[in-house]
Parts: C-alpha cells; sequence; structure tokens
C-alpha cells in the first residue's frame, strides 16, 4: 500500500511539469526573500527581523500545506470515485466472459469488460428520442451532494448528454436507442461508483453489485455514450494523449486517441443521425481532440473502422462505441504541421499533451499498470522510451482492434466467425 502510494506520488509529480514549476517558483521565491532579509539585518532592530523571517516562511508554509493538499486531492480522488482495479472487478463480476487478454507483443493485459457488438460487418439504425430525460433513482437524490463533492479536485461543468437506453437485435444488425441526460447526472452515477456513502453501502454495492453487470435497459445510471478511438498515422505509429490532472476522471493517464462523450454536431442540441455517430462525431473530435483539420488532409483520406460497442464495468457498465482510425498520408512528421490550433475551449477532460507513440514497441509490465513504449520528440527528432499509467478503456479499445483483425482473417479464409471469443 505504502510503496503504491509513493509510487503515485512519484508519477505525479515527474508527468505534471506545472506542479514541478510551481514548487520551483516557491523555493525560488522564498530562498530570495530569506536573502534579501539576511543582507538586510542590519537595518532592522532584531525583533523585527525575527519578525520578517518568520513572516516569510509562514507565508511559504502555508502555501505548501494548500499545495499538497490540492496534490494529494488529485492523486487519491479517482481512486475513491472508481475503483479500477481488475483483480477486484474481476472478483465482483466473475462471469467467464468478463475477462479479456489484451495482447502487446509478448506482454499481455487483462481487464475487465461486457463486449455487447463485436464486429462491424452489421446493419445499423439509430433511433433517437431527444425529448425524453434520464431521472435519478432517489438514493442519487437523496445523496447528490456528497457524490458531487467527490470531484472536487476536477473541472466540471454540466452540459446536455447523449444516453445509450438500448441495443435491440434486428435481422441484419443492431438498434440502438439514445434520449438525454447531463454530465452532473454522469459525475454522480458513472463516475462515482464506488464512493462509500457508508460502511459497506457504495452506487456499486446497491446496484451492480455483480456476478453480472445490468443491462443497458435496466441500468439506474446515467449512461452517456463515450466514443473511443484509435488513431493511426501512415507510418505505423498511433496517437495516444495524457490527461490533464483537473479530468474528472483518468488523471495524468493515457487515454485512446479520442476518447470523449458523443457530442452534438458544433456543439448545438439536436436529434443524432446514425450517419453523425458512425462518422461525423470522428471527424468532428479529430479536430476537437487532436487539432486535426479534416479539410486539410481530406476526408478520402481518413479511414474510420467501428470496431464494437460493450459496457466499460469499472465506470459501472457505461456504453462506449469503439473505433479505429487511420490517416492516409500523416506521418509522424507532419503531424505536428498539421496541428495548426489548440484543441477545442472545452473545460472538462482536456489533454494536457498527445504523444507520438511507434506502436509496434508498446509492451505492458507486469503489475499490468503502465504501458511501457518508445514516442517521438518533436525538439530532438529522437525516440524516447516512456512508461505512463492508462485508463482501462484504453485496453478495451485495443481489444477490440485485435477482434476485427480476427474476425476480417476468418472471412477471409472462409472460417466461421465467433462472436463470442474471449481472446
Amino acid at each position: 500500500m505504502i510503496k503504491r502510494l509513493f509510487i503515485k506520488i512519484y508519477y505525479f509529480f515527474t508527468k505534471n511539469k506545472s506542479s514541478r514549476r510551481y514548487l520551483i517558483s516557491l523555493t525560488l521565491i522564498v530562498a530570495a526573500l530569506a536573502i534579501a532579509g539576511y543582507l538586510l539585518r542590519k537595518n532592522f532592530e532584531n525583533n523585527l527581523f525575527e519578525i520578517m523571517i518568520a513572516t516569510i516562511f509562514g507565508f511559504a508554509l502555508s502555501h505548501v500545506v494548500i499545495f499538497a493538499m490540492g496534490v494529494f486531492g488529485r492523486i487519491f480522488e479517482d481512486g475513491i470515485k472508481v475503483n479500477d482495479n481488475t483483480r477486484d472487478m474481476l472478483k465482483i463480476y466473475s462471469l467467464p466472459e468478463y475477462k479479456k487478454t489484451v495482447s502487446f507483443g509478448k506482454t499481455n493485459a487483462v481487464v475487465c469488460y461486457n463486449p455487447l457488438i463485436v464486429n462491424n460487418n452489421f446493419e445499423f439504425e439509430v433511433e433517437d428520442h431527444e425529448e425524453k430525460m434520464f431521472e435519478l433513482d432517489e438514493l442519487f437524490q437523496e445523496n447528490f451532494i456528497s457524490l458531487f463533492e467527490t470531484h472536487a479536485s476536477s473541472t466540471k461543468a454540466n452540459e446536455l448528454t447523449i444516453r445509450l437506453d438500448d441495443i435491440e437485435k434486428t435481422e441484419k444488425g443492431y438498434k440502438l436507442y439514445l434520449s438525454r441526460s447531463n454530465f452532473f447526472n454522469h459525475l454522480i452515477t458513472n463516475r462515482a461508483v464506488d464512493y462509500q456513502l457508508s460502511k459497506d453501502l457504495s452506487i456499486r454495492t446497491y446496484f451492480e453489485y455483480g456476478p453480472k453487470i445490468s443491462s443497458l435497459r435496466e441500468s439506474k445510471f446515467s449512461n452517456h455514450l463515450g466514443i473511443n478511438a484509435l488513431v493511426y498515422l501512415d507510418d505505423g505509429h498511433i496517437l495516444l494523449p495524457q490527461r490533464k490532472g483537473s479530468s474528472t476522471i483518468s488523471k495524468n493517464l493515457l487515454t485512446a486517441s479520442i476518447a470523449t462523450r458523443l457530442t452534438f454536431p458544433d456543439g448545438k442540441p439536436c436529434r443524432i443521425t446514425k450517419e453523425y455517430l458512425f462518422n461525423d462525431n470522428i471527424y468532428d473530435n479529430l479536430g476537437a481532440r487532436l487539432s486535426i483539420d479534416v479539410n486539410d488532409i481530406g476526408k478520402e483520406n481518413v479511414k474510420i473502422t467501428f470496431l464494437g460497442l460493450g459496457q466499460n464495468i469499472y465506470e459501472g457498465g457505461k456504453p462506449q462505441a469503439y473505433f479505429s482510425v487511420r490517416l492516409i498520408g500523416v506521418t509522424r512528421d507532419n503531424y505536428f504541421e498539421l496541428c495548426h490550433k489548440k484543441q477545442s475551449n472545452q473545460i472538462i477532460d482536456i489533454d494536457k499533451k498527445i504523444l507520438i507513440v511507434d506502436a509496434a514497441t508498446i509492451r505492458t509490465n507486469p503489475s499490468n499498470d503502465c504501458l511501457i513504449f518508445n514516442y517521438y520528440r518533436k525538439k530532438t527528432k529522437k525516440y524516447k522510451s516512456g512508461r505512463f499509467g492508462f485508463e482501462k478503456s484504453l485496453l478495451c479499445n485495443f481489444w477490440h482492434v485485435r477482434q476485427n483483425e480476427i474476425i476480417n482473417s476468418d472471412r477471409i479464409n472462409d472460417k466461421p466467425i465467433d462472436l463470442n471469443t474471449s481472446h
């Protein structure tokens, strides 16, 4: 436990430049004031000099305490709200089909996940009930403030969200039913699922105690539809962003290239169409999340593959749609030329940087808590080896990529396709 604490603190400071700069600046200011006071001590009476020194160090101590409270709040907040420990999840949700293994070269990572659609060879329909608003269960209403306050160290703003109510199997594919909720509902349901309301009582232990995760139709959670996409460049690299420490989840962790909720076209609430869900929202998010204007490379050079859809068990069964995207003609070098504008001015779950990763070098460590890889640095034009913590839905995205490869291989070789595979 103590070792994990020190590891978290170490990663916080090694991956968080703003925190290091703050501590260095504070140290320099205090040192400068102390030196100035010492040099000018002869101009003060003894007691005035002592008072001045005490004031300087009191100022420094108060700022250090405030800073430390913020640091520890950010380090521990996510763990208090959502338990992303795979062993714990597999004990609660013990059905074998939830245990998914993702291979990275000779290393493997395990994730607890419930796939609902594993293929892209279907016809899809979308039925959007934009007038229907999600209503919170009484338990959430009665504990709204305490659940909301678990996000004290996160940047928050309330917005209309798009909820996935249900998925229905049709003759040729699937039909998705959508409605509306809001981001605050999401924060107190899916993103506070493991907060202890009292001893032995949390949202998970009351609603989602296992061994099976509730279906979307039965779920009492806000369940806005997440969009996760791995964006591959044309030279074997993949874009992996790292979240800011103020995100509502996955603080300072790697995410998929696009990891966001399904948003509205141009930010204006409207009816969601099949075309927007499966294509146009990816075009929009290439600009919003990765600062790539699709018009610069042409839509014909953006190859979007829908991989599947499933429930993120760590967040209480939150639905997420998974994609892979290939940018034809974009390489590690000209990607920087395309990034001529900053990430959109969203104030929720912003990425602090985007790593250009050599996909062939990705591997995981034995404890399954970080990815190790080589990433390209623009300044030095050289590769650097890195070790980064990651959010678990990133593994789900890689798992879907692998399933798509297997299915397409079987299809080409006329082999029967097993959609219940647990590779």
